[in-house]
């Protein structure tokens, strides 16, 4: 047994032990949850480090000061948080004023998403890090330190672990908390059927799996933080199917000949358009590959109007990447490998569009939005030979360094962001419920694209923030930085109906019936 084997066994059942407490959801509120979640990093903080911490640090976590230790219960209290705001909106009619007792469901059904996302970081982190270390098996192309017998055995465990999690959580029987008298409902109104978690398996499937590969994803100093936020991403649309493509890619129904013929041109034009990317060298081949991957993704869950956005975003970022070059050549600031993309790169802005692609068209748009704008900000600002300064420090730096913006480069960013979402605005309408039809009308409201170009904005400059700021200490990558941001991007989209729904359950616990 190579040194630390052992260390890194007794933490692994501990990361599984801990998971146990996830169960505890099925009778605790989320107020109730987020309160033993900070007593659990009062614990970890001030009191193991007396009685056994110190034995299971890794060396590097010595040198560095931090542990997953301390990450561990802080994730666990960012998912309550979430799930009292945006995981609120599960069932939530936008705009409606619930009756008390239909709160109810939501709120436990945000509970169970949360035990769900716990237990993929508990049992399939843990398990997957075991496997890998036992079973050994060739190593992954993209981080020589995991293994595919790793993320296997992650999936199968994770996956299994959060469905068990989630059947357990969800029955409301019995709910000692809840007054249903003083409710005025029927306790048995809500008990819990088998069958209505069958159209959610879908979205557990998507979601093991994206926690899977991220927790794959080297560069990163704590993968408690991203692993289950990953899964969170994905389970948050559990019961909010009526912009979500997703579910009806399991139904028989939607094969028609049109629709295969559809999907056949579409993914034919995807799979030419990336060789001819490769053919140019404005990708490496591993990219052109990825490309292809996530084009079909858009395809199947969008159709063409997803495609063309996504084709609009493409065009953007490649002459976002040769404007300017010999400008930038001379001035040693140029897009590395001679503007090529690389595997990497195309990962990092296309992953999460992917996965949006299949759950919601506005989260989608938002979040290629936002990879637009940084790339257009990025080489625009490159090119131009104006000031540029740091947000973070509120000064001046120097044009190509790490987190620097201009003027000029902000507009433009801002520009092509803005320029995405309208053209989603204006191809929503051929998006309906439950999938890639036509319909007479979209569904996107000014009032939602106004959320939209709000969620941009934010997310346009708080990437620039925490590129410099991350910088330095490089606590992750990159790829990890552009993954946070388009699904943040994509969140904050349901940010009022989230607000809508905390509200609601607020006025519950004042009014004593929900503690």
């Amino acid at each position: 047994m190579k040194p630390g084997t052992g260390r890194e066994v007794i933490r692994k059942v501990l990361h599984m032990a801990m998971g146990l407490f996830a169960l505890a959801l099925r009778w605790l509120t989320p107020v109730q949850a987020a309160l033993c979640a900070v007593i659990a990093i009062v614990h970890n903080l001030w009191l193991f480090p007396h009685y056994g911490y110190k034995k299971l640090l890794r060396p590097e976590e010595e040198a560095r000061g931090y542990s997953g230790m301390i990450g561990y219960p802080f994730i666990v209290l960012v998912l309550m948080v979430l799930s009292f705001g945006w995981g609120s909106r599960v069932v939530f009619p936008t705009g409606a004023s619930l009756p008390s007792a239909e709160i109810l469901l939501p709120m436990k059904a945000a509970m169970m998403i949360v035990g769900a996302a716990w237990a993929v970081l508990a049992f399939g982190d843990s398990f997957g890090g075991l496997a890998g270390m036992f079973l050994k098996g060739p190593a992954l192309p993209w981080n020589p330190g995991k293994r595919w017998t790793g993320m296997a055995g992650f999936m199968v465990f994770g996956l299994a672990a959060s469905i068990l999690a989630a059947c357990f959580i969800f029955p409301l029987l019995p709910l000692p908390f809840v007054d249903f008298h003083a409710l005025g409902v029927q306790p048995h109104a809500f008990q819990w059927q088998w069958s209505s978690f069958m159209p959610w398996l879908p979205y557990f499937i998507l979601a093991v799996f994206c926690a899977a590969v991220v927790e794959t994803l080297p560069g990163q100093i704590d993968d408690n933080l991203t692993v289950p936020l990953m899964a969170w991403l994905a389970l948050s649309y559990v019961g909010h199917g009526y912009d979500s493509p997703l579910p009806a890619l399991f139904h028989p129904g939607i094969y028609t000949g049109r629709r295969l013929a559809e999907w056949g041109v579409l993914i034919a034009v995807n799979i030419a358009i990336a060789l001819a990317a490769y053919f140019f060298r404005w990708v490496s081949l591993s990219a052109c590959l990825l490309g292809m991957a996530f084009g079909i993704a858009v395809i199947l869950g969008l159709g063409w109007p997803g495609y063309l956005v996504l084709l609009l975003f493409y065009v953007i970022a490649n002459f976002s990447t040769y404007y300017g070059k010999h400008a930038k050549e001379s001035r040693g600031i140029q897009e590395g490998h001679g503007g090529k993309r690389l595997s990497g790169s195309v990962f990092s802005k296309g992953f999460i569009p992917a996965v949006f692609a299949l759950l919601s068209f506005p989260a989608f748009v938002v979040s290629l939005a936002v990879y637009a704008g940084d790339t257009a900000a990025s080489e625009f600002g490159k090119a131009s030979k104006g000031a540029a300064f740091s947000l973070l420090h509120g000064r001046r730096a120097k044009p190509g360094d790490v987190g620097a913006v201009s003027w000029f480069g902000s507009a433009a960013g801002l520009i092509a962001g803005l320029v995405v979402i309208l053209a989603g605005w204006g191809l929503s309408s051929s998006i309906a419920t439950g999938g890639i039809v036509r319909s007479g009308a979209g569904f996107l409201r000014p009032a939602s694209v106004a959320v939209m170009a709000l969620a941009f904005v934010f997310c346009f400059f708080l990437e620039s923030v925490l590129n410099e700021w991350n910088n330095k200490p490089r606590y992750f990558s990159k790829e990890i930085i552009h993954l946070f941001i388009g699904g943040l991007a994509g969140s904050l989209i349901w940010l009022p109906q989230g607000i809508h729904g905390a509200w609601i359950y607020l006025r519950l616990i004042l009014a004593g019936k929900v503690l």
